[in-house]
């Protein structure tokens, strides 16, 4: 198993380019598979949504954070109003880029 090492090592020379070879088992065990993540895309992404979010005059004062995944955005913190958390996720579906939207947020009153 020479070639796992190998692996490891082009994973952290690529980690610190701004690309991630992640190398694993498929969820229903059945085969290795591999792909490949871009995290300066990823973090383009989560701050293109997260100016979205600031520059809307409902959203600004939301308490949020941003994370994408290739296409993926997920969002957490805190709402004041439902109103708020709705257009908070319908600005991250209408960011160029974004597939779905994961919303873990938390509306006070």
């Amino acid at each position: 198993m020479r070639s796992l090492p190998n692996l490891f090592v082009l994973a952290i020379i690529l980690a610190l380019g701004g690309c991630v070879l992640s190398v694993g088992r498929q969820p229903d065990g059945s085969h290795f598979a591999a792909h490949w993540i871009d995290l300066n895309a990823n973090r383009k992404l989560a701050d293109l949504i997260r100016a979205n979010l600031e520059n809307d005059p409902m959203t600004r004062s939301a308490r949020l954070s941003v994370r994408a995944e290739g296409g993926n955005a997920y969002l957490t913190g805190v709402a004041g109003k439902p109103d708020m958390l709705a257009r908070a996720v319908a600005l991250a579906l209408d960011t160029p880029g974004v597939e779905s939207v994961r919303c873990e947020l938390t509306v006070v009153k």
